[in-house]
């Protein structure tokens, strides 16, 4: 059976048409949700991610564009959800840095390293999106530069400059004294 055909399907309400989309893409899905999320989402993430794309197809099915193939739709709405829960999910996520802040012996030095961590992500996030998601997995999750530019749809080149941007700002607001966040 055609895509065409199953978005017919699907348009005319058809239950089986959703088991078909998901038996023949489910895997694609999977596939682009763990490419996006990488190691921030585990598996229950990415199940939950790949249920709610379908989901999300089912609900607007009326408002799918009649296409030879359904996947580039597919593969936005993935995208798209992916970004959405990494995003929710990224602040729950404790840094390995604090591990072994935790190894360190000596206090003062920790405290100092904790308290340096907790403002650079502080000014991380005062950054206005997508500059901030972008750096925040850059410095935070250490995602690769073609993971992110892969991750936000974006040309290498350009999650380079935002990075360049974003530190540069970051270390003129700290040689400025690095007070007030919420002038940052």
């Amino acid at each position: 059976m055609s895509d065409r055909l199953l978005i017919q399907r699907l348009q005319e309400n058809d239950d089986q048409a959703i088991e078909e989309l998901i038996t023949r893409y489910g895997q694609y899905t999977a596939t682009i949700v763990y490419r996006v999320g990488g190691p921030a989402l585990n598996a229950e993430d990415v199940e939950e991610v790949v249920s709610d794309v379908f989901y999300a197809i089912w609900k607007s099915r009326h408002k799918i564009v009649q296409t030879e193939s359904i996947k580039p739709y597919l593969a936005q709405i993935a995208r798209n959800m992916t970004r959405n829960k990494w995003r929710q999910v990224k602040n729950d996520q404790p840094l390995d840095d604090q591990s072994s802040i935790m190894n360190s012996p000596a206090t003062d030095e920790a405290l100092i390293q904790k308290e340096s961590i907790t403002t650079i992500k502080k000014l991380i996030a005062a950054l206005k999106p997508p500059d901030n998601d972008i750096l925040h997995a850059y410095y935070i999750w250490n995602y690769t530069l073609e993971d992110i530019a892969l991750m936000f749809n974006l040309p290498l080149s350009t999650v380079k400059s935002k990075i360049y941007r974003g530190r540069k700002t970051i270390v003129e607001y700290c040689e400025r004294g690095g007070s007030g966040i919420e002038k940052f």
